[in-house]
């Protein structure tokens, strides 16, 4: 199944590039006004309004304004880095001291991914079988788990090179054992989920297996 859809729907900036755009907005207005002050384009009428005729007090000042801007955003964009790393690391830590969840994961590990199981993703005769309630379950929870990260990922809100470099195999390797099962939930027809369910971690996971 195609994940086009999924891929060209979702456009939202990130807050470091909101920043950066900011910037450039006021990068690009500052440019503007020295050409439109130029003298070769002191013709030039905006809404009416010849251009000023700055002393060299007021370039002065309008260099100080733009250096203060800039400084505002380096700075900002540093304490959103070191902000995002932490609640990356603070969230990945957590699930790790998890006991719920680091059993959840043995079991899933165990039934899965250990020596013998092969690499053959879980079939539906296995997952439409009511005495493998409990096992799905455990499927769930962790895939839920990875749509959550791909989410935070996503939104800019978690470090994709951290989780990348910690996490990469195990979502991936998620995703391709568990590939029948999320596309069977992802479809309509099944009235389990819809074409919504876990966008992000399949988003996700497209991402990492190309890089």
């Amino acid at each position: 199944m195609s994940n086009k859809k999924t891929k060209q729907k979702f456009l939202l900036l990130k807050p470091a590039q909101s920043l950066l755009i900011f910037f450039a907005i006021v990068l690009v207005s500052f440019s503007m006004f020295v050409l439109w002050e130029a003298y070769i384009t002191r013709h030039w009428l905006i809404f009416g309004i010849e251009a000023p005729k700055l002393e060299v007090r007021d370039w002065l000042f309008l260099i100080a304004v733009l250096s203060g801007i800039a400084g505002w955003v380096w700075s900002s964009y540093v304490t959103l880095r070191n902000s995002i790393k932490q609640h990356t690391v603070a969230i990945y830590v957590q699930s790790r001291l998890s006991s719920p969840y680091a059993e959840i994961s043995r079991r899933v590990h165990l039934d899965h991914f250990s020596v013998g199981c092969g690499t053959a993703p879980i079939a539906k005769e296995f997952f439409a079988n009511p005495e493998n309630a409990s096992a799905m379950h455990d499927i769930n929870t962790i895939l839920n788990y990875f749509e959550f990260i791909a989410v935070g990922i996503r939104h800019g809100d978690l470090d994709e090179a951290m989780l990348r470099n910690t996490m990469r195999g195990m979502i991936t390797n998620m995703c391709a054992k568990a590939m029948i099962y999320i596309h069977f939930v992802r479809d309509k027809k099944n009235n389990l989920g819809g074409n919504l369910t876990y966008e992000h971690l399949l988003w996700l996971n497209d991402r990492w297996k190309s890089t």
